[in-house]
């Protein structure tokens, strides 16, 4: 199910806590930045939930403005989750395949 996510992220991580084998309840997803994305992957490595991250590269197209893999995906998203409201960041929960997306709800 997460693989989805991986074909649109520029980066994937899995965060195992030395675990590779443990089950990744949630799934994380932000820009390759620092920003609203921080707190909520912040308190999943604080609790020591593995988990896997994705982020998106934005990337600058010239005088055509910017462009990211992210964009073309996001439809996919909120079809696959009926979230009409998809943004980043979100968080999934793999086992229940719920999502939760924008800043303040996660």
């Amino acid at each position: 199910m997460s693989s989805i996510f991986s074909k649109a992220a520029g980066t994937t991580v899995d965060v195992t806590f030395g675990d590779k084998n443990a089950e990744k309840k949630h799934s994380m997803a932000y820009w390759s930045i620092r920003g609203l994305g921080a707190p909520p992957t912040m308190m999943l490595c604080a609790a020591k939930e593995p988990f896997t991250l994705y982020l998106y590269d934005l990337v600058e197209k010239g005088e055509d403005g910017w462009s990211s893999d992210y964009f073309a995906a996001k439809g996919g998203y909120i079809k696959e989750f009926k979230q009409p409201l998809w943004n980043l960041p979100f968080c999934v929960d793999n086992e229940n395949n719920r999502v939760i997306c924008q800043t303040n709800a996660v």
